[in-house]
């Protein structure tokens, strides 16, 4: 665990570097795509796994098909985008929880079960000299 000191505030955190995973699924059933319930539920499960709070939802049913779900977390975030007519759904996790991110793989290969997918890892880089120029 890194410990990083709000300067404004004199607060301190507790955390993790950053896990980020984005997945890519293909070949989703409609039915699944458009399980507006069961994303829900896996979103929270997703949390649950990553010892996380969530501390906002949002979700949305898209017409004529496919759902988008977001919970903010604690430490970031997860988001659920489908599109049916594609059979095609999206979900990225990124999260400071110090729960490996590739433990969460399962369980959404398991809801969605694609034909096939895509997985990418990002990792983030914590310091508090930027590598990369701002903009």
């Amino acid at each position: 665990m890194k410990q990083l000191y709000n300067n404004i505030n004199m607060v301190h955190y507790n955390f993790a570097y950053p896990n980020h995973v984005i997945f890519d699924l293909y070949g989703v059933s409609k039915e699944i795509a458009n399980d507006l319930s069961g994303i829900m539920k896996l979103g929270r499960n997703i949390a649950l796994k990553l010892n996380s709070d969530i501390v906002g939802e949002v979700f949305h049913t898209t017409d004529p098909e496919g759902v988008i779900y977001v919970a903010t977390l604690l430490q970031s975030h997860i988001a659920i985008h489908t599109w049916p007519e594609l059979g095609y759904v999206s979900v990225d996790i990124y999260t400071c929880s110090d729960v490996s991110v590739k433990q969460i793989e399962k369980d959404v290969l398991s809801f969605f079960n694609p034909s096939s997918h895509k997985k990418l890892y990002i990792n983030r880089e914590v310091s508090s000299q930027p590598t990369i120029p701002m903009i």
